[in-house]
């Protein structure tokens, strides 16, 4: 299973500084064609936070509002190998 995904981190104000950031993506088969219902896992190795969904029907995960810092994502579909990106 191939897994694309964006991450992206907003920065709010024009002079603030925010500590918060947003994970997002879409979850594909090697074919390009969209995975629904696959389990999304991240994990903050330095924290051990951890949080988990499934993505909808367009293949769409997100994780919002997470502490800065590096994450783990793990991708897992019926019918697929698990996949993993450090």
């Amino acid at each position: 299973m191939r897994v694309v995904f964006l991450a992206v981190i907003f920065a709010c104000g024009l002079h603030a500084q925010v500590d918060r950031g947003n994970i997002q993506g879409t979850v594909t088969d090697p074919s390009g064609a969209i995975v629904t219902g696959a389990a999304v896992r991240i994990v903050s190795p330095a924290t051990n936070l951890t949080q988990s969904t499934v993505t909808g029907p367009s293949g769409t995960y997100a994780f919002f509002n997470l502490p800065i810092g590096i994450y783990n994502l793990s991708v897992e579909g019926k019918g697929f190998r698990r996949s993993d990106v450090t």
